[in-house]
């Protein structure tokens, strides 16, 4: 009987989880012809070149393109974290827990803000000072990193808010 439980609200979670995934997706796709994501590319570039000119850095911002002596970075929706984010979000709000331990759990989006707003400094940083390393730090470092950062959050809110349910 406990079995049947657990396998019933696993088949859930991953059938709500799946679902939020191709909705949020879709509605991506949706904006496409909108300018939101050109506004999302263009604030995460601002809040970038802030936390860098804030540190003492140069940096000037041309739209989404954030440069720094003879290094620029363009920042494209991938590099929001959005698809990241979305990630979480699905994770949480298919998560079987009442709706007030949901939205302690939506409270981890500022830290993944947070920590996305980290992962493009240093990439910054590794683009101005060490340009050899910044594929590599860029494409697989980084985004292996912010995956197991996602989970990792994840799995801290399940053990820290959810398990007083159990």
């Amino acid at each position: 009987m406990v079995k049947s439980t657990e396998n019933r609200l696993l088949f859930r979670f991953v059938a709500l989880f799946s679902c939020f995934i191709v909705a949020a997706h879709a509605v991506i796709f949706l904006l496409q012809t909108t300018q939101f994501l050109e506004v999302l590319n263009y604030l995460t570039a601002s809040m970038t070149g802030a936390a860098m000119n804030l540190f003492g850095a140069a940096v000037i911002q041309n739209n989404e393109v954030l440069s720094w002596g003879n290094f620029s970075l363009k920042v494209i929706t991938e590099c929001t974290g959005l698809f990241l984010f979305i990630v979480y979000l699905g994770a949480v709000l298919s998560y079987p827990t009442s709706w007030k331990n949901k939205g302690i759990g939506l409270l981890g989006l500022p830290l993944l803000i947070l920590l996305n707003l980290s992962r493009l400094v240093v990439l910054m940083i590794i683009g101005r000072y060490y340009y050899y390393s910044f594929d590599f730090v860029h494409r697989y470092l980084w985004q292996t990193t912010f995956i197991i950062m996602v989970i990792a959050l994840w799995i801290i809110w399940i053990e820290l808010v959810t398990h007083i349910e159990r």
